[in-house]
Formats: structure tokens, sequence, C-alpha cells
């Protein structure tokens, strides 16, 4: 009967440390099949639990790599991630184990020894303080899990070694308590250890908040950030206006020059200087026209720049463009999207070193929406965590903002994002509705 109960309890507990995950991260599989897979998990990991004769400070972390093997087969994202949410798991699980022996041991020996030997009131004292604890920890998980944390990997892990440490320091109280309540000499520092477990749970509760604070502060950095970079493009685009707008005027400033240049020429009977002349002339002007006619003057702008950027770093650029109706959404948006796929498409050819050197842009209306669609060539591996597109810079502090900005201005206005690779090529689709 004990067996049995000491089997429902582990059932328990490794049902609890897997509903942590199970709740916050994305699924590599459909549910129902999920589901399966998590109840078959929760049966290995209490027989596990039952079957492990180790030491209490190894079993944690034996425990710690399997839980990691089953939610590498369950849950999308970074394994750090998951190790976390697992670990977080592990924390509640074993701060309710730490509650029970306080209480079991704060208690009279007449008291705890009644308990003990009732098989029916330790699994009702047992179940209740545990149901408690994992309540309290189900709000916490919900706490984390409205933060939505996207934190660099070295706070992960950080965070992964403070649980790991707070764990085995809840087991070393537990295991000292255990020997000092069988020397009633020792009460007084049965007290002091009890004292102490509950501060290194107040750490954990504290570290949980303080986690929150630097999710808060981080998003707040990540969105100054992105501001800047946005604001970085808008002024690029305004400059670029600028330039043009005062190279028009000089052009207007110095047109009777020009023209009598070239009737000068004329009258010499230098009749292939002066077609030169006018040539240049001609092309002075066709460089500060629009590349393009969308209907809507700043992704013109912006065309109209890159097409200047991809001529000068010898890259072909292969523009498609249906004049579409006006768009409703923000210049800022419309740069934040355009400027750094562009950017990352350049940056893409001019890294790959193949032959093909050409960027396709198509900007067309599709399904009452707005469709731009960038192809370019790559070469190399993309970095991809489940189903998301990151950075593939090695400076993931200081790089990946672009990436970002897109994807809040995409998802600002309610469109969609989606990729796909070829053989040595990459294409971005953009979706946003007109409307």
């Amino acid at each position: 009967m004990r067996d049995f109960a000491n089997y429902a309890f582990s059932l328990v507990e490794v049902g609890s440390i897997l509903a942590i995950p199970w709740s916050v991260l994305p699924k590599k599989i459909e549910k129902g099949l999920g589901l399966t897979i998590l109840f078959a998990c929760m049966i290995i990991g209490a027989a596990a639990n039952n079957l492990l004769s180790v030491n209490i400070f190894v079993k944690p972390l034996i425990m710690l790599g399997l839980f990691g093997v089953f939610s590498e087969m369950i849950f999308q994202g970074n394994m750090c991630t998951k190790i976390f949410y697992l670990i977080l798991g592990m924390y509640i699980v074993g701060a309710s184990e730490m509650c029970i022996a306080n209480i079991v041991f704060s208690l009279p020996q007449q008291f705890s020894s009644t308990l003990i030997n009732s098989t029916l009131m330790e699994t009702v004292f047992t179940l209740g303080i545990k149901l408690i604890v994992i309540v309290c920890g189900i709000i916490f998980v919900r706490y984390i899990n409205k933060l939505q944390p996207k934190l660099p990997r070295k706070y992960w892990y950080i965070l992964d070694l403070m649980f790991v440490v707070f764990i085995e320091m809840l087991q070393l109280c537990i295991f000292i308590e255990s020997n000092l309540t069988n020397n009633n000499q020792l009460s007084n520092n049965l007290k002091y250890v009890i004292v102490l477990s509950y501060l290194i749970l107040i750490m954990g509760i504290g570290v949980i908040y303080f986690f929150g604070k630097i999710c808060w502060a981080y998003e707040r950095q990540t969105e100054l950030e992105i501001f800047q970079l946005r604001s970085s493009e808008l002024d690029k685009i305004v400059s670029y206006q600028m330039h043009m707008a005062s190279e028009l005027k000089n052009i207007r400033h110095d047109i009777k020059k020009h023209m009598a240049n070239v009737s000068h020429l004329l009258d010499g009977a230098q009749v292939g200087q002066a077609r030169e002349y006018v040539d240049q002339l001609g092309e002075r002007l066709d460089n500060m026209k629009p590349v393009i006619k969308s209907g809507n003057s700043i992704v013109d702008v912006i065309m109209s720049k890159y097409s200047a950027v991809c001529k000068s770093k010898d890259i072909e650029l292969i523009l498609l463009v249906d004049e579409v109706p006006k768009l409703e959404i923000s210049p800022v948006d419309i740069s934040a999207i355009m400027d750094n796929l562009l950017d990352n498409a350049i940056e893409a050819v001019l890294r790959s070193n193949l032959e093909e050197r050409c960027i396709e842009v198509k900007y067309f209306s599709y399904k009452g929406g707005l469709a731009i669609k960038i192809k370019n060539p790559y070469k190399g591996a993309l970095n991809i965590q489940g189903e998301k597109l990151m950075t593939s810079k090695s400076e993931l502090d200081t790089h990946g903002y672009g990436l970002k900005s897109i994807k809040t201005a995409i998802e600002r206005n309610n469109g969609d994002f989606k990729y796909y690779i070829e053989k040595e090529s990459f294409t971005a689709v953009v979706i946003l509705p007109l409307k």
C-alpha cells in the first residue's frame, strides 16, 4: 500500500514538473498526441524517481537530465529555456517537500509519529501541502508567462544555475533535518535549519520576482533599440530626399548654363561631345527620379534609395511593383519592414560570394492585402529555433534588432511574415492588410 502511495506521489510530482513547460512553451506535436506522450513521460519519470537509489544530491540532477530528454521530444524552443521551466517545477516540488518536512519535524513527537504511522493521514496531509505549494507555483508560472520573457541565453543560464543551487540547498536542509530529529539534544539546531530552509524558499521567490523585473527592463531596452533603429532608417530616408531635392535644385539653377554649353558645342560642330554632355545630364536627371511609382511615396523613396545602393555594390535589383491602394500603415512601420528586409538581403548577397548577385523585389496586391516578396541568394545555415527565424549574427546581444523591428511592425499591423528556403536562395514574404 505504501509503495503504491509513493508511486502516486511521484506521479503527481512528475506531472507537476512537466505541466509547467506544457502550459508555457509551444509544442512540437499536435495536442492529442502530445498529451499521450506527456502521460507516458510521467509514468516513466515516476518509476525512475522511485527506483533510483542514489545520493539525494545526485538524484535531482539525474531527474533533470531525464526531464530534459522528455522536453526535447515535446516542446519547441531553445534548451536553456526548457531547462529553466523544468528546474522551476523541480524547485516548486522541492519546496513542497521541504514544507512537509518542516511541519512534521516541528510537531511534537507524539503527533508526528501518529501522522507518519497512519497511511491515510499521511496521504491526506502530504497531498494537501503539495497542492497548496503547487497552486502557489502555478501562480508564479502565470506571472512569468504574462511577461513573455525573451531574454538572451546567458540570462537563462544564470537562472538555471541559481535554481539548481536552490534545489540542492533545499535537499541539504531536508537531509540535515531528518538526521537532527534522531538526536533530541540538537532540537535548537533543528529550529535554525528550519528557519534557514524558509530563507532559501524566500530567496527563490525573490529571484522569480526580480526575474520579472529583468524581463521588463530588457523589453524596455529592446523597444528603445528598435525605436532608435527606426529613427535611423527614417533619417536615412529624409537625408536621401533632401539630397535628391538639392541635386534637382542645382540642376534647375544651372539649366541655362547647361543649355548654353550644349549650344556652344553644337556651334563648334562638336556633335559627339554635345551628345555625350546631354547623355550625362540625362543620366543625372534619371538618377533623381523614383525607380518605381507604387502609389506610396515612402515605398518609392525606399526603393529608389536601395536601387542606388545595389548599383554601387554591383548587385542587380529586379523590381516588379504594382500600384496599390493607399496604405493605412505608418511610414515608420513601412520603413522598419522594407529597410531591414532589404538590408538583410544585401548583406546576404555580399556574404554569399555566389556568382548570382541579384535581389528580386515584388510588391503587389494579394487577397485584399499588400504582399512584399524579397528573394536573394543565400549561402550558409539559417538560425531557426522552432518555427522562428533568428538572427544569424554571432553577437546576439548587439544584433538582431532589425529582425525584431520587422516582426514588431508586422504584428502591430495584423500582418503575416513567412520565409522559404530553397537551394542557395532565401525568400521573405510579408503580407499586410490594406485597411
